[in-house]
């Protein structure tokens, strides 16, 4: 399995992008069809990414895995690392925010407290500081928010990919083996296994290097959750496209981040 080669809404953005600007004459307007055009590369992306992980991991969240053939097990292995190696959906990401952090000085405040709150979730997750700092304190919640989001999407697979590798070979699976890939499913999820608040997941970026610490959240969708990023970014993103429709009427819908 692969994301949609070539990932079709990166193509449909240009195709908008352009039909955008041939319909708007001022300049300034068409400099807001560019910065609707990443903002919806994002939106898009994320959701992408958010659908593509829960469709495989909810089956090691819940489903019967004493029951699960060897060899749809080895199916899965290919398509999970094929996620993990994810080499579409993010690179476009990763050009639309930047295109839209380098507008942000220039938008009115308005529409510029909506845009910066999306590039904020795309980089740090759904995170509120001031919430964090109360529970966990400034040192640890400076960490996480010196972290960005995008590469965490996929290397929080690629940390795991090994342990689920090496337990899904096996003949078959025990109910040790079967509890932590549950957890597993969990962690990459965003979700926490039932443990306390005071339990933490350590997790290494490639060469060993620590790359987060991650509290449990009791089975609660933490603020790492592709499910919640995605969502806030939807409903930020229906603000800023009523904004720029109400301000521009002339400029078409980008019904492209919807239709995947």
């Amino acid at each position: 399995m692969s994301i949609e080669l070539g990932w079709t809404v990166a193509v449909q953005a240009v195709t908008w992008t352009n039909q955008a600007v041939a319909a708007i004459k001022n300049r300034r307007q068409q400099r807001a069809a560019h910065t609707l055009a990443n903002a919806g590369v994002l939106v898009a992306g994320v959701r992408t990414l958010d659908r593509r992980m829960h469709k495989l991991f909810l089956r090691l969240r819940y489903l019967d895995l004493e029951a699960w053939p060897l060899e749809a097990r080895n199916e899965w292995i290919e398509s999970v690392l094929a996620l993990a190696h994810e080499d579409t959906v993010l690179p476009h990401m990763r050009a639309a925010l930047h295109g839209l952090t380098s507008q942000l000085t220039e938008l009115p405040q308005e529409i510029g407290s909506k845009m910066g709150r999306l590039t904020h979730i795309i980089q740090h997750g759904a995170i509120d500081p001031d919430d964090m700092a109360a529970e966990y304190g400034d040192s640890w919640t400076n960490e996480v928010l010196s972290m960005s989001f995008l590469p965490y999407a996929d290397a929080r697979i690629a940390n795991v990919i090994p342990q689920i590798v090496s337990t899904l070979k096996e003949p078959t699976l025990s109910a040790e083996a079967i509890a932590d890939l549950r957890d597993i499913a969990s962690f990459v999820l965003g979700y926490g296994p039932q443990l306390s608040s005071e339990s933490h997941y350590e997790f290494y970026a490639a060469g060993g290097t620590r790359y987060a610490q991650v509290p449990a959240f009791g089975g609660q969708p933490s603020g790492w959750a592709l499910r919640l990023v995605a969502d806030e970014a939807e409903f930020l993103l229906g603000q800023i496209l009523a904004y720029y429709q109400r301000k521009y009427p002339a400029m078409p819908a980008p019904d492209w981040v919807w239709a995947q």
